[in-house]
């Protein structure tokens, strides 16, 4: 029953997703997003995952929900600062490395695409728990200083904190 369940809320956050994508509500683009995100799961699970989708992702949809929200308030705090360090020619772009604490490493890669939806911040490599980022308010190369700037809030919800 817990694996229909899992599978069932998937394919209804990919029905939604699906609407979201083609901007528009209705129901016939639910159902195609729906059928398409039953092909998907299908497609991913048979040929190119190595454990099946739900062992592999197992992330509870209400945490998913409300880390999206989490996520879009901090894009809209983030756009603001930059739109203000742009304006004002304030802007000391570089690169920097900083160091995660999560060992999950679909995880890390929410956090790596995190940060580059986050405007001002690029992650442009990752490698294990290792992120490089493009900064555009470099105020520190220190990897400490700079990872709590860049990923603080969103590490500490990612970790549950």
């Amino acid at each position: 029953m817990g694996k229909i369940r899992f599978y069932l809320g998937m394919v209804l956050v990919l029905g939604v997703l699906w609407m979201v994508l083609n901007e528009g509500v209705s129901l016939a683009r639910f159902v195609a997003g729906c059928l398409l995100g039953v092909l998907a799961l299908y497609i991913t699970d048979q040929f190119l995952l190595f454990y099946r989708y739900r062992d592999a992702y197992r992330i509870p949809l209400l945490w998913l929900a409300g880390y999206f929200l989490f996520l879009v308030v901090q894009i809209y705090l983030a756009g603001f600062s930059t739109m203000r360090m742009i304006l004002t020619g304030k802007i000391n772009p570089d690169l920097v490395e900083i160091q995660t604490d999560i060992k999950n490493e679909f995880l890390v890669c929410l956090l790596a695409n995190s940060i580059t939806l986050t405007p001002g911040t690029v992650t442009v490599d990752m490698s294990g728990r290792k992120l490089t980022v493009l900064w555009i308010d470099c105020s520190t190369k220190d990897p400490a200083a700079a990872g709590e700037l860049i990923k603080g809030k969103l590490e500490k919800r990612i970790l549950g904190g």
